[in-house]
């Protein structure tokens, strides 16, 4: 099965489209490119959600990456997968979150 990955942190603007850099970049690395988007720039908009692009050419929220990254390690407990190296076990019953934020994944949890 081909699962489909986290390769980059995004904001979707809601007038201008999704920004995004290839990992290991950070959110607010991609927000200080884009002006509108980042609370301290001028003009800031902050309707801007941040997310994740895949390795489908797919803008997803911070929720939906969770879950597709929650699935993949799902499928190989225990194991460490090279693509998302600061995440561990991540999905298994002994940790089934890879933060204690919630079911939002940040790009600090995969790498």
């Amino acid at each position: 099965m081909a699962f489909e990955r986290i390769i980059g942190a995004a904001f979707l603007h809601p007038d201008k489209g999704v920004y995004s850099l290839l990992a290991p970049a950070r959110h607010g690395q991609v927000g200080r490119l884009v002006d509108p988007c980042y609370p301290d720039q001028p003009h800031a908009n902050l309707d801007c959600d941040q997310g994740f692009v895949t390795d489908r050419a797919r803008y997803v929220s911070r929720e939906e990456a969770w879950k597709l990254v929650a699935e993949e390690m799902a499928a190989f407990p225990g194991q460490k997968l090279a693509h998302y190296p600061a995440l561990e076990n991540f999905g298994t019953d002994e940790h089934p979150m890879p933060n204690n934020r919630g079911s939002e994944l940040f790009s600090e949890d995969v790498w």
